[in-house]
């Protein structure tokens, strides 16, 4: 009902105006896990601590939710990476991350970021970004990963679960390189995988 879809909305802002807060900022981790537990929302961070992810959503009963996620970092300015409350200020791809992975290129630190789309329980859409901190802001990496003939900011992968599915896909990241599961035309089964190099240039 508009009504529902009105108090969505309602709570995605005030949430979003709560996280953006300084005062939200200087909570400690216990704090915050404190508060993402209350909401059932997820906080992680990465492994040196520098980068820290609120992720939330709506909807959760129905087939296909709504997730937000936001960025935050220590003496930097957070930043919404996607929003998805259905009205004008919906934006980005309805993904919800879950991982946060510490890399380090030419001896600076980036950070790669998976996440998923859910059908119910029923992960069907996986995919993966590199952000990096610059000059006290969150940013976004550009055409980073490397299949050997094209150069993608995103890579991703999709599938229809099956009994020819044994096990959930996922991504493998080892020594700077990501390998991707590659399904038939009708996404039903695993044939193989991609493997791409991650290159700042």
């Amino acid at each position: 009902s508009s009504d529902l879809e009105n108090s969505i909305i309602e709570y995605n802002s005030k949430l979003c105006t709560i996280i953006k807060s300084p005062e939200f900022s200087s909570l400690d981790d216990e704090a915050i896990k404190k508060i993402a537990d209350s909401t059932e929302a997820k906080f992680i961070k990465s492994n040196d601590n520098k980068l820290k992810m609120f992720s939330w959503g709506v909807f959760e009963s129905l087939q296909i939710p709504f997730y937000s996620n936001l960025l935050m970092s220590n003496n930097t300015r957070s930043n919404m990476i996607s929003r998805n409350s259905n009205d004008n200020n919906d934006f980005g791809e309805n993904v919800q991350y879950d991982s946060i992975i510490d890399i380090t290129i030419q001896n600076k630190s980036y950070y790669v970021l998976l996440g998923s789309n859910k059908s119910g329980n029923l992960c069907l859409y996986k995919t993966a970004s590199v952000y990096s901190i610059i000059d006290f802001a969150i940013v976004k990496c550009i055409n980073v990963f490397f299949d050997g003939k094209n150069y993608l900011s995103d890579i991703k992968f999709d599938y229809l679960i099956n009994e020819n599915i044994k096990a959930e896909p996922a991504f493998s990241l080892k020594n700077n390189q990501i390998e991707c599961p590659v399904f038939n035309n009708d996404k039903t089964r695993l044939t193989g995988t991609v493997l791409y190099n991650l290159i700042i240039k």
